[in-house]
């Protein structure tokens, strides 16, 4: 197993397994970027045994999804793949339509001597057509079959459809194995505290490792000063230009900064940014506290039809009077 963080879940797939009693539905959950598909590959290889883990290595699909495809073929003959597609735009469909999932199932629902195995992902990205169409294939399910579905959240996941399944959960992590294994993969890495980014990134490593083959280190440096100079300075607010498009993660980047000042405010340190000590200095903590709070109802609400701009602009004005506010603003009727 090349993630060390993904050994203790895979040893509960492999006493499965052993023990013959490897369930006909397996619902894997786990952050974003946690190792989910890669996970899933390294079950189906285990399942089908050395002879075909090969030719599922040759053709594990990626992120990108198929153009006018509903289902994706493997070269080992009794494993397909379902998710979102491209649609005749280029751009990646929002949701697995119901046509995908009846395919899906057409598909399974063949007899075959051999063991036949189903990857969907992401369970959590299904319309309310499409899992109700799954539902009934994990009710009776032909014999010799495996289905695996991958998920972000497992709470997003029907329950109609999560009790039909055996749950494995990928946690994130923040062990000295995993440090380990993300200092062998950056260059450098002396020059970084590797736990600190690891603990930014939520516990994902292989987020951590994307930063640094990209820009988003350089981006997140710039965005932690903007934040820094809006509590201190409100009229930074005319310039938000470095969010743009990014306004989600913008957010999610102030809070993990929130989160880490208050574990030092806590233990009674200061935090080695010395404009993030003044903030916290100026303002009343009771309003961090209820800031925080907001900030992840706010998160929340990104995943809906909720006004982004108006989610983000929230943000940003309250974050703005931080430091000098007198009673805190009732963002959502409390």
């Amino acid at each position: 197993m090349n993630y060390p963080w993904l050994e203790k879940p895979f040893e509960q797939i492999k006493k499965m397994q052993d023990n013959s009693h490897l369930p006909h539905a397996i619902l894997i959950t786990g952050s974003k970027n946690i190792g989910k598909q890669v996970f899933a590959k390294e079950v189906i290889k285990y399942v089908l045994g050395e002879k075909n883990a090969k030719l599922v290595d040759k053709d594990f699909p990626n992120e990108k999804g198929d153009k006018d495809l509903l289902i994706r073929h493997s070269n080992y003959q009794n494993l397909i793949y379902c998710h979102r597609e491209l649609n005749k735009q280029n751009k990646l469909s929002q949701e697995i339509r119901i046509d995908q999932i009846r395919k899906f199932c057409e598909i399974l629902e063949k007899s075959a001597d051999e063991l036949q195995i189903g990857l969907l992902y992401y369970a959590d990205e299904m319309t309310i057509n499409a899992a109700n169409s799954l539902l009934k294939t994990l009710e009776e399910p032909r014999k010799n079959t495996l289905i695996i579905l991958l998920a972000h959240s497992k709470e997003k996941v029907p329950i109609t459809i999560r009790s039909r399944c055996q749950s494995i959960h990928i946690p994130q992590t923040f062990d000295k194995k995993s440090q380990m294994w993300l200092e062998q993969q950056i260059t450098n890495a002396n020059d970084f505290n590797i736990g600190q980014l690891l603990r930014q990134s939520y516990g994902v490593p292989l987020t951590v490792k994307k930063w640094f083959e990209t820009d988003e280190l350089h981006k997140h440096s710039i965005w932690q000063q903007k934040w820094l100079d809006i509590a201190l300075n409100p009229s930074e607010v005319r310039d938000l230009s470095m969010f743009k498009d990014n306004e989600l993660l913008a957010i999610e980047y102030l809070q993990h900064l929130l989160i880490e000042e208050i574990k030092l405010y806590h233990q009674q340190q200061e935090s080695g940014l010395k404009e993030l000590n003044q903030i916290f200095a100026k303002a009343n903590i009771k309003h961090i506290f209820k800031f925080i709070n907001d900030i992840a109802k706010i998160i929340a609400l990104f995943e809906t039809q909720a006004n982004k701009d108006l989610l983000f602009n929230s943000v940003v004005i309250i974050w703005s009077h931080i430091t000098h506010l007198t009673t805190y603003p009732k963002l959502f009727g409390e």
